[in-house]
């Protein structure tokens, strides 16, 4: 069989998941390096529809997130292991101590998560890229702040949430090309 690329329509834009919170399934989670000295770890987040007569435009859409594990920038690794630290307590891992970012990956895949999914502006390109500002716990809860919000009965979620504190700054993009439908 032949291909010829000039015969294919070309990509849209791909749209950015509007900011809010969403049932998430960590989906893929594996170590990698995102240079010759930083080792972190690579998650994916699918948003999940809450049940099956409630579906939303981005159910089975990917968010894409990295943290850092290990480098020799103190901050990025503080940041990183705080982002999740953040997400292991909305998957309510408790009494576990990880050696390496492998341990957190066998930790962390297929938990789900309510996801606070918001768009930041890149600083290296000045895209606009979905991040994942907080991790709850599907109860509502949160680790590190007082912000709460209502589960609702259909498992879908109210958010007031605002501008709380940022989840260890990790960098996150949302992919169009996996959505199920």
């Amino acid at each position: 069989m032949t291909w010829n690329p000039e015969q294919e329509e070309a990509t849209e834009s791909m749209s950015l998941v509007e900011k809010g919170a969403y049932l998430c399934l960590v989906s893929d989670a594996e170590v990698a390096m995102k240079d010759i000295n930083t080792r972190g770890v690579k998650l994916t987040l699918q948003i999940l529809h809450p049940n099956a007569t409630t579906m939303t435009k981005y159910d089975g859409r990917k968010v894409f997130l990295y943290y850092t594990w290990d480098n020799k920038n103190a901050m990025a690794v503080k940041l990183g292991r705080q982002g999740l630290a953040d997400l292991l307590f909305a998957l309510d891992v408790k009494g576990k101590q990880f050696n390496t970012p492998d341990d957190v990956c066998d930790a962390v895949i297929n938990g789900e998560v309510i996801a606070n999914v918001i768009q930041r502006k890149r600083t290296d390109t000045g895209d606009i890229q979905n991040n994942v500002q907080m991790f709850f716990r599907k109860d509502g809860t949160h680790r590190g702040a007082k912000q709460t919000f209502r589960v609702l009965d259909w498992g879908g979620v109210e958010s007031g949430l605002g501008s709380g504190r940022s989840n260890g700054g990790a960098s996150a993009t949302a992919d169009d090309g996996d959505v199920p439908f």
